[in-house]
């Protein structure tokens, strides 16, 4: 039987989808490259990644980078976590509050 951090005991649950965020950084620097070409890799695809800033940069920068990578505006953050991961498709949601 799984241990809660508590180290209590707790009932197996359904399995939960991983979901991860990932900020931009700094523009300048070589953190959007590796996260780009980390999500290139096809285990990244089950973890529904929102990346968080403006969608037009993500689109430039994919292009640049000859990433086979779309990227889809998203002005909730539920609208992210009520949808479930695509299956074997390179698109991702992106998120930026501001004008």
């Amino acid at each position: 039987m799984p241990i809660s951090p508590f180290g209590r005991t707790c009932q197996k649950s359904q399995p939960t989808s991983i979901r991860l965020a990932v900020t931009l950084g700094d523009p300048a620097g070589i953190g959007p490259q590796v996260t780009l070409k980390a999500l290139n890799q096809s285990q990244f695809l089950k973890l529904n990644p929102l990346l968080i800033g403006p969608v037009s940069y993500y689109k430039k920068l994919a292009k640049a980078m000859r990433l086979p990578l779309s990227f889809e505006p998203i002005f909730k953050i539920s609208d992210w976590q009520n949808t479930p991961a695509s299956k074997g498709k390179k698109s991702f949601f992106c998120y930026f509050f501001g004008s």
